[in-house]
């Protein structure tokens, strides 16, 4: 039997409407209940509305996941300042990676990784790690990524981040049994509505 302890997030990919006051009282139900927030730099607008109408105490009380550049230093570090500095806070719980220095951007593959720019990218996240500035740091993985890319990548992060619905999981089903036998923490992505790809449709969120 496998021991997953799950939490939840809420995601803000959509833009808030402010002058909605359920939506204030979904953000203040959401930060009693400690749920965990997820944002990134291409989410309008709500950026503004956690860093200017929500008090300071208030704001380090959530734990911050968000999409972070990984193809090369200059947009790790840009991005990540940009969204530090956004959300008028001094960490993030988990920065997700949502690419990484490969060779040749047509084959994603670990044999394809730029390593002189990869182990700048982990040696950087190591360092923010000691200062607290990034708590953890997760690995957005697509359903073309294969299982050997995988098994090898796993030991740079500390968990994986992929998109999912209530029907499908959009990875492969080897890396799937990976994750499962090897208990990867994970954040799955929800995906609304209803994607033209599936794959296997015996995968299920346990």
């Amino acid at each position: 039997m496998h021991k997953i302890k799950t939490n939840f997030c809420l995601g803000l990919s959509k833009p808030l409407n402010i002058l909605d006051t359920k939506i204030r009282k979904m953000i203040n139900l959401s930060i009693e209940n400690n749920l965990y927030f997820h944002i990134s730099i291409t989410y309008p607008l709500n950026f503004y509305f956690i860093k200017y109408l929500l008090r300071k105490k208030k704001r380090a009380k959530i734990k911050f996941i968000s999409k972070i550049l990984g193809d090369n230093m200059n947009n790790f570090r840009k991005s990540f300042k940009l969204t530090i500095n956004k959300l008028g806070i001094k960490c993030l719980h988990i920065a997700q990676i949502v690419n990484l220095p490969i060779l040749n951007p047509q084959k994603r593959k670990f044999d394809e990784i730029d390593f002189i720019r990869f182990n700048e990218l982990i040696e950087e996240t190591s360092l923010l790690k000691k200062t607290k500035t990034i708590e953890k740091l997760y690995l957005q993985i697509f359903s073309a990524d294969d299982y050997e890319f995988c098994t090898k990548i796993r030991k740079y992060f500390d968990g994986f981040a992929f998109y999912a619905d209530l029907n499908n999981i959009y990875i492969k089903k080897e890396v799937y049994d990976f994750i499962l036998k090897n208990n990867i923490p994970c954040l799955i992505l929800s995906i609304f509505g209803n994607p033209i790809k599936t794959t296997d449709t015996n995968l299920h969120i346990k």
